[in-house]
């Protein structure tokens, strides 16, 4: 196989190794260069399996199947450079075969390439070159890339999704069943989270970086979307402002009722088991509050809360442990608890 030559190269050197920057075509890159997998070499392989729905996606990204917006491929492939020669006057790098007959491995962005590739046999591609870096000292620097990387969080994933959609949230598009159950229900949460009247407000983390007395989006979202989605949500009726305010004054009324604990500095309110219960409880609480005082406004919410007799939210979780189950385990309980002294006082007919 003839000698791959790089015209416009730049050398530099990190902890004692040659590192070579430079641009290849998509095709230069499938017919020079191959991947060291772990099943075919398992003495000195390291890379995963290639996965073909992956080399898809990155090809229909590239060719805007699903997006409207320019598509690139700004990160680096990384290879290893086994038998070269550069002229540093003239910037010119001479890639040549090794013993066994190829130019070299691809230590890291197998899939970028393949897909570019699929794409394009021209599409150009960034690479970065290490000169004889050894195969155990590759496999090293793959685990050290692939098992670093910081994942983006899921709630600043879904709160940006809304930022590169191509609908324009509006008061109508809101009020229709056009909108994305998910982008409605962020909306929701900016709603509740930037109005300084709100129970929730600076409440709700949009980054997936904040902790201790905040409730993430994504939990938010996934708490929301039963009561609002276009089949059968109990208050799919209503307008959107009219849902703010519903889970608004709910969670106000709670607020109110247990303000000791809402404002501890531990925040027990906003772990995920209790604020997923306690959600999961404004339909019970809904149907209770609307039957016996026919509006759904704090100052009834707080009427038939304080008539539960709970005292402390925190000691209702105990032994709950975590997960989708504890969340539904402690909503079962509140509400039975709430539904107990209500019928103790004689005045409410309300099935268990």
């Amino acid at each position: 196989m003839a000698d791959l030559i790089v015209n416009e190269c730049l050398k530099l050197e990190q902890n004692n190794l040659n590192l070579y920057v430079f641009v290849l075509k998509s095709e230069e890159i499938h017919n020079n260069f191959v991947v060291s997998r772990r099943y075919e070499n398992r003495e000195e392989g390291y890379q995963r399996i290639l996965k073909e729905s992956k080399v898809k996606n990155i090809k229909n990204y590239l060719a805007n199947i699903e997006n409207n917006f320019p598509a690139v491929l700004p990160n680096s492939v990384l290879i290893s450079l086994d038998n070269i020669n550069y002229d540093s006057k003239n910037k010119k790098l001479i890639i040549k075969n090794n013993e066994l007959g190829y130019k070299g491995l691809i230590i890291d962005g197998q899939h970028r390439s393949e897909g570019s590739y699929m794409y394009n046999s021209n599409f150009p591609l960034v690479i970065i070159g290490i000169e004889g870096l050894e195969p155990k000292y590759q496999a090293r620097l793959f685990i050290t890339i692939n098992d670093t990387q910081t994942s983006l969080p899921k709630s600043l994933y879904r709160d940006l999704f809304t930022l590169i959609s191509d609908e324009k949230i509006t008061e109508e598009l809101l009020n229709s069943e056009e909108i994305e159950l998910d982008i409605k229900s962020t909306e929701i949460a900016k709603e509740l989270t930037n109005d300084k009247e709100s129970a929730l407000f600076e409440t709700i983390d949009f980054t997936g970086e904040k902790q201790i007395g905040y409730i993430s989006l994504m939990e938010f979202i996934r708490n929301v979307k039963p009561f609002i989605n276009y089949e059968n949500g109990k208050f799919k009726e209503y307008s959107f402002r009219q849902q703010v305010k519903i889970i608004n004054n709910y969670f106000q009324g709670i607020k109110n009722i247990f303000n000791e604990e809402w404002n501890k500095d531990n925040k027990p309110v906003f772990k995920t088991t209790i604020f997923g219960g306690l959600f999961r409880g404004l339909e019970d609480v809904w149907d209770i509050v609307i039957r016996e005082e026919k509006n759904f406004k704090v100052e009834n919410v707080e009427k038939i809360l304080k008539k539960s007799g709970i005292e402390n939210l925190e000691k209702l979780a105990q032994n709950m442990g975590g997960g989708f189950k504890a969340q539904d385990n402690y909503h079962k309980k509140f509400v039975k608890i709430l539904k107990d002294k209500l019928k103790e006082e004689g005045n409410i007919n309300i099935e268990l």
